[in-house]
């Protein structure tokens, strides 16, 4: 079957058909086909020319009846004519029906195209609905899926928020606990720095006086050596001081850690905080897109 069909653009009139069929018989197509019609004007149907073409015969068939009838006086002398002519006219009735017989293979050549061009149709027409229901159960998917990522979201929320609380919680009692410890540590560090600080000034001043009183040496000496004894006692108990003062800066080390971890906890909760609100925004994005695409598809 040919597809080198013209496009039918706009339904041709009688009266715009009936000139170019009159240009055609003059042209020497005694009896013009309605193909050598559409090839002329290069638009319409096949079947709308042949109609056309055949109310052109109907309308020019009295007029050839009338150009037949002779005067009564020449009968004889048209007899021959008459013939002529009714030979002739045989002729162009077996031309006709050969015509007519190919203008009816183009018709049905024509009907099995139109045919083919309506099975095409529906044949789109079905793909293009099943594609629409699919992508109508995709959409659905696509709600139920985003429904349930809205109730993950809030989930989310709900134990963010939880161990937040809880986090911070133990970040203040922590904290608290340790700041109590210290200041209890530092007040007990001061206390024993000032009963060194006094016992070393005594311990001092009796070294002074024993060296004072070098003719009651013996005496003295073993006050000397009760004295050393005493001032190695504070030493030892200065050496001690030391180690709680070291104890202490200890602790205050730890608190110092324990604060540094107070803000890494504090930094974990602002992370918490952005990738809620990443997921928030992703969320609400994708429910847009969805909401376009459903606008976008709708019929």
């Amino acid at each position: 079957m040919s597809n080198d069909r013209k496009p039918y653009g706009p339904r041709v009139s009688y009266e715009e058909a009936r000139p170019h069929i009159l240009n055609l018989v003059a042209g020497g197509k005694a009896r013009p086909s309605a193909k050598d019609l559409y090839d002329v004007m290069g638009r319409g149907s096949i079947a709308t020319h042949q109609k056309h073409i055949d109310r052109f015969r109907e309308e020019e068939q009295p007029r050839r009846a009338a150009e037949l009838v002779m005067p009564p006086d020449a009968q004889e002398f048209y007899l021959l004519v008459l013939r002529k002519q009714l030979s002739e006219a045989r002729r162009d009735f077996e031309s006709e029906l050969l015509e007519l017989r190919q203008d009816k293979a183009t018709l049905v050549e024509e009907s099995e195209r139109l045919q083919e061009e309506l099975e095409a149709s529906e044949a789109r027409y079905l793909e293009a609905s099943s594609q629409l229901q699919q992508k109508l159960g995709a959409m659905e998917q696509m709600n139920e899926e985003i429904s349930r990522l809205r109730l993950e979201v809030e989930r989310a929320k709900e134990e963010a928020r939880r161990e937040i609380d809880a986090v911070r919680l133990a970040a203040d009692t922590a904290i608290a606990g340790i700041e109590n410890r210290a200041k209890q540590d530092m007040a007990a560090l001061r206390i024993d720095i000032d009963n060194f600080r006094q016992e070393s000034e005594k311990s001092k001043l009796a070294l002074v006086k024993a060296d004072l009183r070098l003719e009651e040496l013996p005496r003295l000496s073993a006050e000397k050596d009760r004295l050393q004894k005493a001032f190695d006692a504070e030493r030892d108990n200065r050496h001690k001081a030391e180690q709680n003062r070291a104890v202490a800066e200890a602790r205050c080390d730890e608190l110092k850690a324990y604060r540094t971890e107070a803000e890494g906890l504090r930094d974990e909760l602002k992370s918490l905080q952005e990738k809620r609100l990443a997921l928030e925004t992703a969320v609400a994005t994708l429910t847009a897109e969805r909401v376009a695409e459903k606008r976008a598809n709708k019929p």
